[in-house]
């Protein structure tokens, strides 16, 4: 790009002064615009940018001023974030050249690496399934496809076994208390039909159930001794009371938003997961991406009408509505056992909190914080040493500069030493933050 060139910036927050600071280190002459109308971006078209950047969280406002930037000005690049996949691809389709990004995604997949402890700088999708990428020691991105061992997988049905019999709603543990308190009652049943009255163990069966459906007791009962109609008596009032729970549990289960499946794909896990507090766009993707790795992830979002929530329960990911920094829910959600906690929520203090919550919990627990502020995440670092610090803005602004000067949008990463890589779509590894000798 030559130097007396302008590439015009639209939208506001962090992220935007963070695309406009590494353009500017980069010597590109660029126009900032804050938020701006219809007549304002016109009025900017009229001196020719080479190149404009829409960076915002509102997908209509970004399509909007996209299509404006492709009418009035065609010939230039034009990179857009938006968050929804659908929208994206529709505007990729309807004008030519256009780059669609997502913030969410550039920043996921560091922030999913740092949840897993071997070594990953990122994590990728590919045809394949998911990808991460490594720095070997001669500094070159080496790319493998990630596959989950045997082992683990049956771990993960057995931690899915104990999750059944030990779930994490209030409802469900209700609902299997008064289902294991009926087996047990039918389970006496049996036992006495077959020692006591001397009955098949089919004829037992048959009858116990009779009995636990209230149609009624084992007619055997009237010539049985006084110790064994004390026992039917004792199991029949057992099972009423079980009948109950179980139908306490089963109504509450109906009536009440299910997040977190006893059986099926939104299991509660309870080892080598991780725990995902803040299901933002950012977070969202975090999890996803951790879990098509074949790492289980629960969600933690305090606002139970937040999209994600939503969007959890379509994809199949358990969410537990709650503060992500209590405690008492960090010790419920099995923390001792987890294999990472992150912090992924938007706001910068708020993820220090929830760390610190959960390393009062488990010290030795891997944390990984998503900080918006540079200097915040610089003193949490050198200060507090609560986990691994990725600063989204310095990541997704650097994924986003690179199409804007014209290079090939790839993955960006953070080498070993803190500095920021751009892993290129043909595989070639450049400075991810350009400076003006560049």
């Amino acid at each position: 790009m030559q130097s007396d060139e302008m590439v015009l910036v639209a939208g506001d927050g962090g992220l935007t002064a963070a695309i406009v600071r590494d353009l500017e280190n980069a010597g590109v002459l660029t126009e900032w615009l804050h938020h701006p109308s219809d007549a304002q971006l016109s009025a900017k078209l009229a001196l020719r940018p080479v190149a404009v950047a829409i960076v915002t969280r509102d997908d209509a406002f970004a399509l909007r001023l996209a299509l404006l930037v492709a009418h009035e000005r065609p010939e230039a690049r034009l990179v857009v974030t938006i968050f929804d996949r659908t929208v994206g691809e529709q505007l990729q389709l309807a004008v030519d050249g256009c780059v669609v990004v997502s913030m969410a995604d550039l920043v996921a997949g560091p922030l999913a690496a740092s949840c897993v402890s071997n070594g990953a700088r990122t994590l990728r999708r590919s045809a394949d399934g998911i990808e991460e990428i490594r720095i070997d020691e001669e500094g070159v991105a080496r790319v493998r496809p990630r596959r989950e061992l045997g082992s683990a997988r049956v771990r993960h049905w057995l931690d899915r076994l104990g999750g059944a019999l030990h779930p994490f709603e209030l409802s469900g543990r209700i609902l299997v208390l008064g289902f294991f308190g009926l087996m047990a009652m039918l389970t006496i049943d049996v036992i006495v039909g077959v020692t006591a009255l001397n009955e098949s163990f089919v004829d037992s069966l048959f009858l116990g159930v009779r009995t636990l459906v209230a149609v009624g007791p084992n007619p055997s009962l009237a010539r049985a001794s006084d110790g064994t109609k004390l026992v039917a008596t004792a199991t029949m009032l057992g099972a009423l009371a079980s009948a109950a729970v179980f139908t306490a549990g089963l109504i509450n289960r109906l009536q009440e938003p299910r997040r977190v499946s006893i059986l099926g794909r939104r299991w509660m896990p309870r080892r080598d997961h991780v725990v995902v507090v803040g299901l933002g766009q950012v977070g969202l993707r975090v999890a996803l991406v951790l879990r098509d790795a074949g790492i289980p992830v629960v969600g933690v979002e305090r606002n139970a009408a937040a999209p994600g929530v939503r969007l959890a329960k379509r994809y199949g990911l358990p969410v537990v509505v709650a503060e992500g920094s209590d405690r008492e829910l960090m010790q419920r959600l099995s923390l001792r056992r987890a294999r990472a906690l992150a912090a992924v929520t938007s706001d910068d203090l708020g993820n220090v909190a929830i760390a610190l919550a959960a390393r009062a919990v488990e010290p030795d627990l891997r944390v990984v914080l998503r900080f918006g502020d540079g200097d915040i995440a610089a003193e949490t670092d050198s200060l507090l040493h609560l986990g691994i610090v990725r600063d989204a803005h310095r990541l997704a602004g650097a994924g986003l500069a690179a199409p804007v000067r014209g290079w090939t949008p790839g993955d960006v990463l953070a080498g070993p030493d803190g500095t920021l890589l751009l892993v290129g779509t043909d595989g070639r590894v450049a400075p991810a933050e350009p400076t003006a000798a560049d």
